[in-house]
């Protein structure tokens, strides 16, 4: 029985039934897009390997760490780390950006990118199916003010009002201005 790992054969006991399975489930693999085979830990096995190992290398903020995965991965538990597509860690996302803020989602979303990618570190898994899934954007800043003109005239007529249309003028901002020494003029 041959087995494809990384890109390099590698053969592994078994015998002509199991050979054939196989052959037959790679084949519905690529024609479907699915993985119906897996042979893998599963995600419940490695998240509880993974907290031991996080409560070990980071004792400071694995009570954070092991309460956000002990709540919230319950979607992935019952699948094998190698049945995990990016489309599941998408959907969860959604699903969880119905129930929390969007900065909630990204925290999450980074602890269980950090849960997958120490699974490709330890040649559980090829590659992280997280990997190139997007944090949400937050949406939570304000554009910018804008100084309208009878703003700025306001400005130009209070004390110091010189020093308003210098930096209205030239974009300065306000510890450029502050900061600002004649000796460091120079006019050309």
């Amino acid at each position: 029985l041959d087995r494809c790992r990384r890109g390099r054969r590698v053969r592994v006991a078994g015998t002509e039934r199991q050979a054939d399975d196989y052959r037959k489930a790679k084949e519905l693999d690529l024609t479907t897009g699915k993985r119906i085979f897996v042979a893998s830990a599963s995600f419940a096995d490695h998240l509880a390997r993974y907290i031991e190992w996080h409560r070990f290398e980071f004792p400071d903020s694995h009570y954070r760490v092991a309460q956000i995965a002990q709540q919230h991965f319950g979607d992935f538990e019952h699948l094998a780390l190698a049945q995990i597509t990016s489309g599941d860690v998408e959907k969860w996302k959604a699903k969880r950006g119905t129930a929390v803020s969007r900065a909630s989602v990204a925290k999450e979303l980074r602890t269980l990118a950090a849960v997958l990618a120490k699974a490709v570190s330890w040649g559980e898994i090829d590659r992280s199916p997280a990997e190139h899934v997007e944090p949400p954007k937050g949406l939570d800043s304000e554009p910018i003010h804008w100084y309208s003109r009878p703003e700025l005239t306001l400005l130009y007529g209070r004390h110091n009002g010189q020093i308003w249309r210098l930096m209205a003028n030239t974009g300065m901002r306000r510890t450029e201005a502050l900061q600002l020494r004649v000796e460091r003029v120079h006019i050309a």
